[in-house]
């Protein structure tokens, strides 16, 4: 059965309408989270380790790597200075 350009316009208008109303909805149900992350990571300074402990929770870094967040922090403040020169040379 071919369809007509109309049904396809149709169609895909439909399509349209139920993506944006799914956006909207999830927005509704799950922004609020969303932002609560977002701010979470932000305020870091290593939002891409705060991201991973708050997607996974600090028991798994800890199994990963035997050391608490606290702990990887105290590390990183002993070594940054000197990496930091050593990377931007």
């Amino acid at each position: 059965m071919l369809s007509t350009t109309a049904q396809v316009i149709d169609r895909l208008n439909s399509q349209w309408d139920d993506e944006a109303t799914n956006l909207v909805t999830s927005h509704e149900n799950f922004g609020e989270v969303a932002r609560h992350i977002e701010d979470e990571t932000s305020d870091s300074d290593s939002p891409i380790l705060a991201e991973y402990i708050a997607a996974v929770g600090d028991d798994t870094l800890k199994g990963m790597t035997n050391f608490t967040a606290l702990e990887l922090d105290a590390l990183w403040a002993l070594v940054e200075g000197a990496l930091t020169i050593m990377w931007t040379q």
